[in-house]
């Protein structure tokens, strides 16, 4: 009768990690005095500058207090890190041109041009054949 352990140990986060959150579904960014709620899946890519993030979608641009970092952990296994300043959704790539010294660059569906670093291209590489995050860089 293992069964019934089996799916309790479904439910359970992977690696043990307790404190595991569910990702993002959307977010919530302030316009005047106005809050829009942005879904996740409108999201083609986020880029940072300091403690702020831009949400780049087809309809525009949308700006967050939120680090990069921090924003990194919370959201899906969709979204991956490409640069630094950079997080790329997978399903909305177009086109990937190599760049010099092993870095390439992506075409985003949108008409963005994004450059996945050197720091970062196997951990992208990874991600686009379906293998699990290990890690940073």
């Amino acid at each position: 009768m293992t069964y019934p352990v089996l799916i309790i140990l479904q439910g359970f986060p992977k690696n043990g990690d307790q404190t595991a959150k569910p990702p993002l579904e959307r977010f919530a960014v302030r316009r005047g005095d106005r809050t829009l709620l942005i879904p996740v899946d409108a999201v083609e890519w986020i880029g940072s500058s300091g403690d702020y993030v831009t949400l780049w979608t087809e309809e525009g641009s949308y700006l967050l207090r939120h680090t990069l970092q921090a924003l990194e952990g919370e959201l899906d296994p969709r979204f991956v890190r490409i640069h630094r300043c950079a997080i790329a959704r997978l399903d909305r790539i177009v086109e990937m041109r190599p760049h010099q010294r092993g870095a390439c660059d992506l075409v985003m569906r949108g008409g963005s041009n994004l450059r996945v670093s050197r720091r970062y291209r196997q951990s992208f590489q990874a991600a686009l054949l379906g293998q699990p995050k290990t890690g940073r860089p």
